[in-house]
Protein backbone atom coordinates (compact mmCIF):
# COMPACT_ATOMS: atom_id res chain seq x y z
CA UNK A 1 0.00 0.00 0.00
CA UNK A 2 1.37 3.42 -0.94
CA UNK A 3 1.51 6.25 1.59
CA UNK A 4 -0.05 9.62 0.77
CA UNK A 5 1.72 12.52 2.50
CA UNK A 6 -0.40 15.67 2.59
CA UNK A 7 -0.31 19.03 4.37
CA UNK A 8 -2.67 19.56 7.26
CA UNK A 9 -6.10 20.61 5.92
CA UNK A 10 -7.60 24.10 6.07
CA UNK A 11 -9.63 24.77 9.21
CA UNK A 12 -13.33 23.96 8.83
CA UNK A 13 -14.66 25.71 11.95
CA UNK A 14 -13.47 27.09 15.26
CA UNK A 15 -14.97 27.59 18.72
CA UNK A 16 -13.38 29.64 21.46
CA UNK A 17 -14.33 31.15 24.81
CA UNK A 18 -16.17 34.03 23.15
CA UNK A 19 -18.57 31.55 21.51
CA UNK A 20 -19.60 30.09 24.87
CA UNK A 21 -22.95 31.62 25.92
CA UNK A 22 -23.07 33.49 29.21
CA UNK A 23 -20.83 35.89 31.10
CA UNK A 24 -18.68 33.97 33.60
CA UNK A 25 -15.48 34.68 35.45
CA UNK A 26 -12.49 32.66 34.18
CA UNK A 27 -14.51 30.99 31.44
CA UNK A 28 -12.51 28.10 29.91
CA UNK A 29 -13.09 25.19 27.53
CA UNK A 30 -12.62 21.92 29.42
CA UNK A 31 -13.10 19.27 26.69
CA UNK A 32 -15.09 18.56 23.53
CA UNK A 33 -16.45 15.73 21.40
CA UNK A 34 -17.64 15.36 17.79
CA UNK A 35 -20.92 13.57 17.04
CA UNK A 36 -20.93 10.29 15.05
CA UNK A 37 -22.66 11.98 12.07
CA UNK A 38 -20.00 14.77 12.02
CA UNK A 39 -22.73 17.42 12.26
CA UNK A 40 -22.48 18.55 15.87
CA UNK A 41 -19.87 19.37 18.48
CA UNK A 42 -20.38 19.21 22.24
CA UNK A 43 -18.15 21.48 24.30
CA UNK A 44 -17.77 21.26 28.07
CA UNK A 45 -16.55 24.36 29.84
CA UNK A 46 -16.10 25.87 33.26
CA UNK A 47 -17.00 29.33 34.48
CA UNK A 48 -18.02 31.08 37.65
CA UNK A 49 -17.83 29.71 41.16
CA UNK A 50 -14.98 30.14 43.64
CA UNK A 51 -11.27 29.32 43.75
CA UNK A 52 -12.06 25.91 45.26
CA UNK A 53 -15.28 24.88 43.47
CA UNK A 54 -16.32 25.94 39.98
CA UNK A 55 -19.39 25.44 37.79
CA UNK A 56 -19.37 23.13 34.79
CA UNK A 57 -21.45 23.60 31.63
CA UNK A 58 -22.19 21.64 28.47
CA UNK A 59 -23.05 23.30 25.15
CA UNK A 60 -23.82 21.76 21.76
CA UNK A 61 -23.60 23.41 18.33
CA UNK A 62 -24.24 22.54 14.71
CA UNK A 63 -20.77 22.59 13.17
CA UNK A 64 -21.68 24.00 9.75
CA UNK A 65 -23.88 26.87 10.95
CA UNK A 66 -22.50 27.34 14.50
CA UNK A 67 -26.12 27.39 15.67
CA UNK A 68 -26.43 26.67 19.39
CA UNK A 69 -28.55 23.53 19.86
CA UNK A 70 -28.73 23.46 23.65
CA UNK A 71 -26.84 24.34 26.82
CA UNK A 72 -27.06 22.99 30.35
CA UNK A 73 -25.31 23.61 33.65
CA UNK A 74 -23.93 20.48 35.31
CA UNK A 75 -25.89 19.68 38.48
CA UNK A 76 -22.89 19.63 40.83
CA UNK A 77 -19.88 21.98 41.11
CA UNK A 78 -16.39 20.58 40.51
CA UNK A 79 -12.86 21.36 41.64
CA UNK A 80 -10.62 23.28 39.18
CA UNK A 81 -8.42 21.38 36.74
CA UNK A 82 -10.91 19.76 34.35
CA UNK A 83 -9.11 21.08 31.26
CA UNK A 84 -5.80 19.73 32.61
CA UNK A 85 -7.26 16.21 32.91
CA UNK A 86 -8.50 16.35 29.28
CA UNK A 87 -4.88 16.57 28.09
CA UNK A 88 -4.37 12.96 29.21
CA UNK A 89 -7.71 11.34 28.39
CA UNK A 90 -11.14 12.37 27.14
CA UNK A 91 -13.80 13.33 29.65
CA UNK A 92 -16.70 13.76 27.20
CA UNK A 93 -17.95 11.41 24.45
CA UNK A 94 -21.03 10.72 22.35
CA UNK A 95 -22.50 7.22 22.49
CA UNK A 96 -22.01 5.29 19.21
CA UNK A 97 -25.56 6.02 18.02
CA UNK A 98 -25.19 9.71 18.89
CA UNK A 99 -28.27 9.86 21.12
CA UNK A 100 -26.42 10.58 24.38
CA UNK A 101 -23.35 12.45 25.59
CA UNK A 102 -21.33 10.99 28.47
CA UNK A 103 -19.56 13.59 30.63
CA UNK A 104 -17.14 12.91 33.47
CA UNK A 105 -16.64 15.99 35.66
CA UNK A 106 -14.99 15.69 39.04
CA UNK A 107 -16.56 12.94 41.12
CA UNK A 108 -19.70 12.82 38.92
CA UNK A 109 -20.54 11.07 35.66
CA UNK A 110 -23.54 12.21 33.59
CA UNK A 111 -25.44 10.91 30.58
CA UNK A 112 -27.29 13.67 28.71
CA UNK A 113 -29.69 13.25 25.79
CA UNK A 114 -27.90 14.87 22.86
CA UNK A 115 -31.00 16.42 21.24
CA UNK A 116 -31.97 18.44 24.33
CA UNK A 117 -29.13 18.01 26.88
CA UNK A 118 -31.73 16.84 29.38
CA UNK A 119 -30.15 14.60 32.01
CA UNK A 120 -30.84 10.88 31.48
CA UNK A 121 -28.93 9.41 34.43
CA UNK A 122 -25.87 10.08 36.59
CA UNK A 123 -23.57 8.50 39.17
CA UNK A 124 -21.21 9.88 41.82
CA UNK A 125 -17.98 8.46 43.28
CA UNK A 126 -16.55 9.36 46.66
CA UNK A 127 -13.14 11.03 46.83
CA UNK A 128 -10.32 9.09 48.43
CA UNK A 129 -9.28 10.11 51.92
CA UNK A 130 -6.69 12.87 51.69
CA UNK A 131 -7.99 14.21 48.40
CA UNK A 132 -5.32 12.61 46.18
CA UNK A 133 -4.71 14.71 43.05
CA UNK A 134 -3.64 11.63 41.07
CA UNK A 135 -6.96 9.93 41.89
CA UNK A 136 -8.88 12.82 40.35
CA UNK A 137 -6.73 12.63 37.19
CA UNK A 138 -7.13 8.87 36.85
CA UNK A 139 -10.93 8.79 36.68
CA UNK A 140 -11.92 7.71 33.19
CA UNK A 141 -14.54 5.77 31.26
CA UNK A 142 -14.97 3.58 28.16
CA UNK A 143 -17.99 2.75 25.99
CA UNK A 144 -18.47 -0.51 24.10
CA UNK A 145 -18.77 -0.04 20.33
CA UNK A 146 -22.26 -1.61 20.33
CA UNK A 147 -23.36 1.23 22.62
CA UNK A 148 -24.67 -1.08 25.33
CA UNK A 149 -22.09 -0.89 28.13
CA UNK A 150 -20.27 1.88 29.99
CA UNK A 151 -17.20 1.14 32.14
CA UNK A 152 -16.03 3.72 34.71
CA UNK A 153 -12.73 3.67 36.60
CA UNK A 154 -12.59 5.44 39.98
CA UNK A 155 -10.56 5.31 43.19
CA UNK A 156 -7.10 4.77 41.68
CA UNK A 157 -4.26 6.78 43.22
CA UNK A 158 -0.47 6.83 43.11
CA UNK A 159 -0.06 8.72 46.42
CA UNK A 160 -1.37 7.16 48.56
CA UNK A 161 -1.26 4.00 46.47
CA UNK A 162 -4.71 2.61 45.80
CA UNK A 163 -6.05 0.23 43.16
CA UNK A 164 -9.10 1.43 41.30
CA UNK A 165 -12.66 0.10 41.15
CA UNK A 166 -14.31 -0.60 37.80
CA UNK A 167 -18.07 0.03 37.56
CA UNK A 168 -20.16 -1.44 34.73
CA UNK A 169 -23.41 0.24 33.64
CA UNK A 170 -26.15 -0.41 31.11
CA UNK A 171 -26.21 2.81 29.08
CA UNK A 172 -29.86 2.62 28.07
CA UNK A 173 -31.08 2.69 31.70
CA UNK A 174 -28.13 3.76 33.86
CA UNK A 175 -28.43 0.50 35.82
CA UNK A 176 -25.20 -0.60 37.50
CA UNK A 177 -24.43 -4.14 36.38
CA UNK A 178 -21.46 -4.78 38.65
CA UNK A 179 -18.36 -3.28 40.25
CA UNK A 180 -15.08 -4.81 41.39
CA UNK A 181 -11.53 -3.83 42.36
CA UNK A 182 -8.74 -4.00 39.80
CA UNK A 183 -5.72 -6.19 40.70
CA UNK A 184 -3.18 -3.54 39.58
CA UNK A 185 -2.90 0.15 38.79
CA UNK A 186 -3.80 0.72 35.15
CA UNK A 187 -3.12 3.37 32.50
CA UNK A 188 -5.95 2.56 30.06
CA UNK A 189 -9.25 0.69 29.82
CA UNK A 190 -11.07 -0.57 26.71
CA UNK A 191 -14.30 -2.54 26.37
CA UNK A 192 -14.79 -5.27 23.79
CA UNK A 193 -17.41 -4.49 21.10
CA UNK A 194 -20.13 -6.33 23.04
CA UNK A 195 -18.94 -5.11 26.44
CA UNK A 196 -18.39 -8.58 27.90
CA UNK A 197 -14.60 -8.15 28.27
CA UNK A 198 -12.42 -5.28 29.41
CA UNK A 199 -8.79 -4.72 28.44
CA UNK A 200 -6.44 -2.86 30.81
CA UNK A 201 -2.77 -1.91 30.65
CA UNK A 202 -0.59 -2.08 33.75
CA UNK A 203 2.97 -0.84 33.01
CA UNK A 204 3.91 -1.10 36.69
CA UNK A 205 3.33 -4.87 36.83
CA UNK A 206 6.11 -6.89 38.52
CA UNK A 207 6.69 -9.08 35.45
CA UNK A 208 6.52 -8.76 31.67
CA UNK A 209 2.75 -9.28 31.47
CA UNK A 210 1.58 -5.67 31.30
CA UNK A 211 -1.82 -6.20 29.61
CA UNK A 212 -4.78 -7.99 31.19
CA UNK A 213 -8.01 -9.19 29.60
CA UNK A 214 -10.76 -9.38 32.23
CA UNK A 215 -14.35 -10.54 32.36
CA UNK A 216 -16.41 -7.35 32.60
CA UNK A 217 -19.00 -8.49 35.13
CA UNK A 218 -16.64 -10.22 37.56
CA UNK A 219 -13.10 -8.94 36.98
CA UNK A 220 -11.89 -12.52 36.46
CA UNK A 221 -8.60 -12.60 34.54
CA UNK A 222 -9.19 -14.33 31.20
CA UNK A 223 -5.69 -13.93 29.81
CA UNK A 224 -2.55 -11.83 30.30
CA UNK A 225 -0.16 -10.53 27.64
CA UNK A 226 3.33 -9.08 27.40
CA UNK A 227 3.44 -6.04 25.12
CA UNK A 228 7.16 -6.49 24.55
CA UNK A 229 7.71 -2.78 25.23
CA UNK A 230 10.04 -1.73 28.00
CA UNK A 231 7.56 -0.24 30.40
CA UNK A 232 7.68 2.15 33.31
CA UNK A 233 5.10 3.06 35.92
CA UNK A 234 3.31 6.14 34.59
CA UNK A 235 4.25 5.42 30.96
CA UNK A 236 1.61 6.05 28.31
CA UNK A 237 0.98 2.36 27.61
CA UNK A 238 -2.44 2.12 25.97
CA UNK A 239 -4.36 -0.85 24.52
CA UNK A 240 -7.64 -0.61 22.61
CA UNK A 241 -9.93 -3.19 21.04
CA UNK A 242 -10.19 -2.90 17.25
CA UNK A 243 -12.67 -5.75 16.79
CA UNK A 244 -13.94 -8.79 18.65
CA UNK A 245 -10.65 -10.68 18.42
CA UNK A 246 -7.90 -8.04 18.13
CA UNK A 247 -6.47 -5.10 20.04
CA UNK A 248 -3.74 -2.54 19.34
CA UNK A 249 -1.10 -1.43 21.86
CA UNK A 250 0.91 1.81 21.82
CA UNK A 251 3.88 2.22 24.19
CA UNK A 252 3.74 5.98 24.72
CA UNK A 253 6.63 8.36 24.05
CA UNK A 254 9.00 7.87 26.98
CA UNK A 255 12.70 7.30 26.25
CA UNK A 256 15.60 5.65 28.04
CA UNK A 257 18.88 7.28 29.06
CA UNK A 258 20.21 6.89 25.50
CA UNK A 259 17.23 8.64 23.95
CA UNK A 260 15.68 5.46 22.55
CA UNK A 261 11.90 5.13 22.68
CA UNK A 262 10.60 2.38 24.98
CA UNK A 263 8.77 1.04 21.93
CA UNK A 264 9.03 1.84 18.22
CA UNK A 265 5.74 0.56 16.78
CA UNK A 266 2.06 0.01 17.44
CA UNK A 267 1.54 -3.69 18.04
CA UNK A 268 -1.56 -5.66 16.98
CA UNK A 269 -2.54 -8.72 19.07
CA UNK A 270 -4.95 -11.59 18.55
CA UNK A 271 -6.24 -12.05 22.09
CA UNK A 272 -7.43 -15.63 21.59
CA UNK A 273 -4.03 -16.93 20.46
CA UNK A 274 -1.96 -14.33 22.31
CA UNK A 275 0.15 -13.79 19.19
CA UNK A 276 1.28 -10.53 17.62
CA UNK A 277 -0.29 -10.32 14.16
CA UNK A 278 1.53 -7.19 13.03
CA UNK A 279 3.43 -4.00 13.85
CA UNK A 280 2.39 -0.56 12.60
CA UNK A 281 5.18 1.94 12.06
CA UNK A 282 6.60 4.75 9.90
CA UNK A 283 10.10 5.78 8.82
CA UNK A 284 10.06 8.70 11.30
CA UNK A 285 8.03 7.25 14.14
CA UNK A 286 7.55 8.95 17.51
CA UNK A 287 5.05 6.82 19.41
CA UNK A 288 2.51 8.46 21.69
CA UNK A 289 -0.29 7.10 23.81
CA UNK A 290 -2.84 8.87 21.61
CA UNK A 291 -4.65 6.70 19.07
CA UNK A 292 -8.22 6.40 17.85
CA UNK A 293 -9.97 3.38 16.33
CA UNK A 294 -12.58 4.13 13.65
CA UNK A 295 -16.19 3.19 14.33
CA UNK A 296 -16.09 0.55 11.60
CA UNK A 297 -12.87 -0.84 13.20
CA UNK A 298 -11.06 -0.86 9.85
CA UNK A 299 -8.83 2.18 10.38
CA UNK A 300 -6.66 3.68 13.09
CA UNK A 301 -5.31 7.19 13.60
CA UNK A 302 -2.44 8.16 15.88
CA UNK A 303 -0.53 11.27 16.88
CA UNK A 304 3.08 11.01 15.73
CA UNK A 305 5.62 13.16 17.62
CA UNK A 306 9.01 12.36 16.14
CA UNK A 307 12.22 13.86 17.49
CA UNK A 308 15.73 13.14 16.28
CA UNK A 309 17.74 10.70 18.46
CA UNK A 310 20.22 13.49 19.25
CA UNK A 311 17.49 15.79 20.59
CA UNK A 312 15.88 12.91 22.49
CA UNK A 313 19.14 12.15 24.25
CA UNK A 314 20.66 15.54 25.00
CA UNK A 315 17.75 18.00 25.20
CA UNK A 316 15.92 17.95 28.52
CA UNK A 317 12.51 18.57 26.94
CA UNK A 318 13.25 16.32 23.97
CA UNK A 319 13.47 19.25 21.56
CA UNK A 320 10.80 20.38 19.14
CA UNK A 321 8.75 17.58 17.63
CA UNK A 322 7.64 16.83 14.10
CA UNK A 323 3.92 16.51 14.83
CA UNK A 324 1.82 14.52 12.35
CA UNK A 325 -1.27 12.36 12.15
CA UNK A 326 -0.74 8.83 10.84
CA UNK A 327 -3.68 6.84 9.46
CA UNK A 328 -3.35 3.05 9.22
CA UNK A 329 -5.47 0.43 7.49
CA UNK A 330 -5.54 -2.56 9.81
CA UNK A 331 -3.67 -5.42 8.20
CA UNK A 332 -1.08 -3.11 6.64
CA UNK A 333 2.19 -2.24 8.40
CA UNK A 334 2.66 1.32 7.10
CA UNK A 335 0.25 4.29 7.09
CA UNK A 336 -1.90 4.93 4.04
CA UNK A 337 -2.06 8.65 4.90
CA UNK A 338 0.20 11.11 6.73
CA UNK A 339 -1.04 14.61 7.55
CA UNK A 340 1.16 17.34 8.92
CA UNK A 341 2.75 19.17 10.37
CA UNK A 342 0.02 20.03 12.86
CA UNK A 343 -0.78 23.75 13.26
CA UNK A 344 1.24 25.73 15.77
CA UNK A 345 0.38 28.90 17.63
CA UNK A 346 3.08 31.51 17.99
CA UNK A 347 5.10 30.93 21.12
CA UNK A 348 3.76 27.38 21.73
CA UNK A 349 4.99 23.93 20.84
CA UNK A 350 3.10 21.88 18.27
CA UNK A 351 2.41 19.15 20.81
CA UNK A 352 0.58 21.42 23.24
CA UNK A 353 -3.15 20.87 23.75
CA UNK A 354 -4.93 17.69 22.67
CA UNK A 355 -6.79 16.04 19.78
CA UNK A 356 -10.25 14.54 19.42
CA UNK A 357 -11.44 12.60 16.35
CA UNK A 358 -14.94 11.98 15.11
CA UNK A 359 -15.86 8.28 15.39
CA UNK A 360 -15.37 7.65 11.65
CA UNK A 361 -12.06 9.59 11.67
CA UNK A 362 -13.57 11.98 9.11
CA UNK A 363 -13.03 15.05 11.31
CA UNK A 364 -10.29 15.93 13.74
CA UNK A 365 -10.46 18.63 16.40
CA UNK A 366 -7.45 20.34 17.98
CA UNK A 367 -7.68 22.19 21.29
CA UNK A 368 -4.91 24.75 21.61
CA UNK A 369 -4.57 28.23 23.08
CA UNK A 370 -8.09 28.28 24.58
CA UNK A 371 -9.84 27.35 21.30
CA UNK A 372 -11.11 24.28 19.44
CA UNK A 373 -10.34 24.10 15.71
CA UNK A 374 -12.03 21.51 13.49
CA UNK A 375 -10.52 20.05 10.31
CA UNK A 376 -11.93 17.71 7.68
CA UNK A 377 -9.60 14.78 7.00
CA UNK A 378 -8.89 14.66 3.24
CA UNK A 379 -9.85 11.74 1.02
CA UNK A 380 -6.52 9.91 1.16
CA UNK A 381 -8.32 6.62 1.72
CA UNK A 382 -6.74 3.15 1.86
CA UNK A 383 -6.37 1.51 -1.56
Amino acid sequence: MSTTVAPFPVRLAAFDRKDLPGDFNSKEIADFAISPDNRRIAVAFTGGGTDHMIEGWLSEWEIETKKLVAQVRLPNPISPGWSFIAIFHRTIQYTPDGTEIIVQAGRDLYAFYSDSLNLHHSASYADLAGGSASEKNDRRFAISSDGGTLAVLSGQSLYPQSFGVLHLYKISTGEELSHWQLPLQVTSISLSPSGDRVLVTAPGSPDATDILLLESLTGRVIKSFASGFRHQLGAGLNAQFVDTDHFVVTPGGLTDEKGNYLGNALRVFDWQTGTVTGDLTYHQFGPTGEMEISSDTRKLAMLNLWRSPLKRRFTESGGSAKAQLLFFQLGESTPYCVLGPLPEDKGTESNSGYLRFSPDLGLVGLFMNHAVSLYRVPECRPK
